[in-house]
């Protein structure tokens, strides 16, 4: 018994509140492993430093077997003063990073059904992402963050500067 209906992740929104003022800051919470790209969001990252904020920090939650690389990748890039690798943290630390955050980054290659993202959502916290399936169909077409399979410092400054994902 097969079904079309893709069931999402669910969100406790008692848990998960909107927040609408955020620090200036952006988060990653993923597994450091290859598959996820984060050296691509940590290179968009680099160039949103030099190009627009140099005061900006980079939360990259999680633990993984890519972690050493992606740090040397910080530093290639000179960003690692403002990128914090925090480990894999509990829950509710997770959720206090994410709801201040300005946005979400994901650049997966595939797997893009992560819980990370509708809590995200739910914390009124854009995401940018890949177009990756599941989440980016709804997340373009309700405004809740950006999906392009390319995106870069330019994308992370618009989330930076408008309210418009936010409110959605």
């Amino acid at each position: 018994n097969v079904s079309d209906t893709i069931i999402d992740h669910g969100v406790n929104i008692e848990k998960f509140t909107p927040c609408r003022e955020k620090d200036n800051q952006f988060a990653i919470s993923s597994q450091l492993i290859s598959r996820k790209h984060i050296e691509k969001s940590i290179e968009a990252f680099a160039k949103y430093l030099n190009k627009y904020d140099n005061t900006a920090k980079l939360y990259i939650m999680g633990d993984g077997e890519e972690e050493e690389n992606l740090k040397a990748v910080s530093k290639k890039h000179r960003a690692d003063k403002n990128i914090i690798f925090t480990g894999k943290l509990g829950h509710i630390l997770l959720k206090k990073k994410k709801k201040k955050s300005i946005a979400m980054l994901v650049y997966t290659e595939k797997d893009n059904n992560m819980v990370s993202i509708v809590e995200s959502i739910a914390l009124a916290t854009p995401v940018i992402t890949t177009d990756i399936p599941y989440n980016a169909s709804y997340i373009k077409a309700e405004k809740l963050g950006i999906v392009n399979n390319n995106w870069n410092d330019d994308d992370l400054r618009k989330l930076a500067t408008s309210d418009e994902y936010i409110n959605n």
